[in-house]
């Protein structure tokens, strides 16, 4: 019977015999691999029952992901400044924070004649809440009361609708030394609020000490018109010397901390200091890169090179 198989397939597909039963080998193999995978898999497929935990990994990644692409869609944070309701453009009243209707009707108000006398005044726009009022309270350049008098006035300003506004002449306020002024003290200046009394105290304190009154002009978002009002009351005294940076025995650190000095500009003095020996006068910082004779000049009031 096997013999009559064999003659049959042979004579069927032109094989041997030894060829036929190879082919019956490997198609026998063939057979038991695929019962095996399948075996295999729905073996180890059945036994598997964790997709609860993988769905919590699964989550988890994509929370991770959305963390690290949050910060690119964040809003830039605002940066304020001295403003009068009364001329400010509505650029500048958006880039404050407010929404462009509400600033569109802060313009509009004072173009159908409105005038903004005290901060209190921009309450009376409709929409802006108190929130957003107590916010830019200290940089609204208009002072926080009128003073009902019958002093006399200065020469009267227009406002951008052409309406003659009276300006109330500023009441006398006592001379103070800029560098022993506390922050009420800097309050009592029109125009300066409590945050930037605060910044005028902690950039004197970075300073070392004010030793020009026109250093005010640097003092981050106070405004021109509020630094003129103060030069008028304050003094520097002459005897006055700030505290002072001891270039030849302070660390990188202590130097960096002053706000004329950058933290690469203090390596450099620090690095050209190893080299080539301490300082001895203002003529020898300028042979460190980027310190030109500008810079020393500026920062030659807060050196000293005593090395004791």
């Amino acid at each position: 019977m096997r013999d009559r198989i064999v003659k049959f397939f042979s004579g069927l597909y032109g094989t041997s015999g030894k060829e036929l039963g190879g082919l019956i080998v490997l198609g026998a193999l063939i057979i038991s691999g695929i019962v095996v995978v399948n075996w295999v898999d729905d073996y180890t497929t059945l036994g598997y029952q964790n997709y609860q935990a993988d769905r919590e990994v699964l989550d988890s990644l994509i929370a991770t992901m959305e963390e690290k692409t949050e910060p690119e869609t964040r809003p830039i944070p605002l940066n304020y400044f001295l403003f009068n309701p009364n001329s400010s453009k509505l650029e500048e009243l958006i880039s404050l924070g407010l929404d462009s209707v509400i600033a569109a009707r802060i313009i509009k108000y004072r173009n159908k004649g409105g005038v903004y006398r005290q901060k209190s005044d921009l309450k009376k726009i409709y929409g802006l809440s108190a929130n957003q009022y107590n916010t830019l309270h200290d940089y609204i350049d208009l002072p926080d009361q009128i003073i009902n008098s019958t002093a006399s006035v200065q020469q009267p300003e227009l406002t951008r609708t052409n309406r003659v506004v009276p300006v109330a002449k500023e009441e006398s306020l006592p001379i103070f030394d800029i560098n022993l002024a506390d922050t009420s003290m800097l309050q009592s200046i029109r125009g300066i609020g409590t945050v930037l009394a605060q910044r005028i105290v902690s950039f004197r304190g970075k300073l070392g000490g004010y030793v020009a009154l026109n250093q005010l002009y640097q003092v981050y978002h106070l405004d021109s018109t509020v630094v003129d009002r103060l030069k008028k009351v304050s003094i520097i005294a002459p005897n006055f010397t700030p505290n002072k940076i001891q270039i030849n025995m302070d660390k990188v650190e202590e130097i960096a901390s002053h706000p004329y000095i950058t933290w690469n500009q203090a390596k450099l003095l620090i690095a050209y200091r190893a080299q080539h020996g301490a300082f001895s006068t203002t003529k020898d910082l300028t042979e460190v890169y980027s310190f030109d004779e500008q810079l020393v000049q500026k920062i030659s009031p807060y050196i000293t090179f005593a090395s004791e």
